[in-house]
């Protein structure tokens, strides 16, 4: 069994919200947040009967996205990186919109780590009774020995003054000035510092250490294919966010009988003609761990490529393990290669008889051959219109040697 950690930063945040209050894309051009701003203003303002609070947002939202310097450092750093680590930033009161100032809305709850994901493969078999794993998870965690301040006595620092960024005037032109914003690198946007000799020899200042930990994740019984469990807490860990939850994506490895579709299980077996006029019984190794017996009822006959279906012997539901699917069979029947006069002539005396009249006698009179295997391509045209081209081999395709050309059929949709 594999499983596979995706990388994902520490520091990374959500920084989809401000986006996701406009409507618009995190790519969206300055035109199309301009525009959307316009509509929700309108449709949001108190005066027209709107939330105030919804109102508060959006205006709150295109505050940042509508400057590029504020959208980049939102783009990069989240609502982190415009506060800056210092509360009197300026943002203040958009940070009391989308997290909930003190006061009347209590203390601001730090942002959460984006989760760590990593997938891994089960039989379907295991998905079938559910399994617990055991999986190593490579975390980020806080230095045990610094408790995750880097080392002794921090203090602000003196190039930020403790917001963790700088700010310097970019000349545009003759009287225009603007604001360019950027980690500080004195502290590397913390907004404190540690002198060289108080430096934790554990993490080398870093906060943080890799950690290697067996984390038990429980896969529930019936689980579908790619379906996410939630694991929380046990995601990256950093000294100024929540710590990050771990999502394990479940991928069910393909079943050499069994196919599943939803709930059901579908299998084929294949049977003979006599099985398929007189009656048969077989069995079945199920995903229950038991040799269950299937059978036909008396006087039954099976036609090729017939579907049969078991009640109840499909997987079991999901969150609901007390129900299962059903099991389909579909019936492959052989028939002979070939038959003897005596053998033909039995047949015509058991057999209802043809149902094909006796043909009027022409001189035309032709064999039928083994056609060539005929592949089927749909393309679209520029109207909409689906066609299908039923192609033969790729070899005789090569050769130029066709048997029958190519049949096109229009279907409009």
């Amino acid at each position: 069994m594999e499983e596979e950690a995706e990388d994902i930063s520490p520091t990374e945040l959500d920084n989809k919200k401000l986006y996701e209050v406009l409507g618009v894309a995190q790519n969206a051009t300055q035109d199309e947040i301009r525009s959307a701003f316009k509509k929700l203003a309108i449709k949001t303002h108190p005066d027209k009967g709107g939330d105030p609070e919804k109102f508060k947002e959006v205006n709150a939202a295109y505050e940042i996205l509508s400057k590029p310097e504020k959208r980049e450092i939102y783009d990069k750093y989240g609502f982190n990186g415009l506060k800056g680590g210092n509360e009197n930033s300026g943002f203040g009161d958009i940070f009391d919109i989308f997290f909930g100032g003190r006061g009347k809305r209590g203390p601001r709850e730090k942002p959460q780590l984006k989760p760590t994901v990593m997938h891994t493969e089960i039989t379907l078999e295991e998905a079938f009774h559910g399994k617990m794993l055991h999986l190593d998870v490579e975390r980020l965690v806080l230095c045990g020995s610094c408790e995750g301040k880097g080392g002794l006595d921090p203090k602000t620092c003196p190039g930020c003054k403790g917001r963790g960024v700088v700010v310097k005037m970019v000349q545009l032109g003759p009287g225009m000035y603007t604001q360019s914003q950027s980690d500080c690198k004195d502290c590397q946007g913390t907004g404190k510092f540690i002198e060289k000799k108080n430096i934790c020899k554990e993490c080398k200042g870093q906060k943080l250490n890799n950690k290697t930990e067996k984390i038990d994740v429980a896969i529930p019984v019936g689980v579908p294919n790619e379906e996410k469990i939630f694991v929380k807490g046990k995601g990256n860990e950093h000294f100024e966010y929540r710590t990050g939850d771990l999502i394990v994506i479940v991928r069910i490895k393909e079943h050499p009988i069994f196919k599943r579709l939803k709930n059901d299980l579908h299998i084929e077996k294949k049977i003979s003609l006599i099985e398929a006029l007189s009656g048969f019984a077989f069995n079945i190794d199920h995903l229950t761990s038991h040799k269950i017996t299937v059978k036909t009822t008396p006087g039954d006959i099976i036609t090729h490529k017939q579907v049969k279906m078991v009640s109840n012997l499909g997987m079991p539901h999901y969150k609901s393990p007390l129900s299962h699917g059903d099991l389909y069979v579909t019936f492959l029947v052989e028939f002979p290669r070939s038959l003897t006069g005596e053998q033909i002539q039995a047949l015509k005396a058991i057999l209802p008889p043809p149902i094909l009249p006796k043909p009027v006698e022409t001189k035309n009179v032709y064999e039928l051959s083994k056609a060539p295997e005929i592949k089927t391509h749909e393309q679209k045209d520029s109207n909409g219109n689906h066609y299908q081209f039923e192609q033969e081999d790729e070899d005789e395709e090569e050769t130029g040697h066709s048997h029958g050309g190519q049949r096109v059929e229009c279907n409009q949709q």
